[in-house]
């Protein structure tokens, strides 16, 4: 999973949504940062991480609840990746 998570941090940063590659993304910070999203920002994140991990994320997991938690993105982008 931390290969999964430093490469949504990568996502962040590529995008200016998170400043710091000094901190590891963490529960806490990423629920900021996705609060601090408007709806581009999230649709752009959902793109990057659809294009980064080869993956189309279903049309009922499309509800910014669900990317309030680093965790449940994690275990979809797990679930769907080929890749990992």
């Amino acid at each position: 999973m931390k290969k999964i998570v430093n490469k949504i941090q990568i996502i962040l940063i590529n995008n200016g949504l998170y400043q710091s590659d000094s901190e590891d993304l963490n529960e806490e910070i990423f629920k900021g940062i996705v609060e601090q999203m408007d709806s581009l920002n999230l649709i752009s994140f959902i793109v990057a991480i659809e294009n980064e991990f080869d993956i189309e994320l279903p049309d009922d997991f499309m509800n910014p609840n669900n990317f309030s938690s680093l965790g449940v993105v994690c275990n979809a982008i797990k679930m769907l990746s080929k890749a990992i």
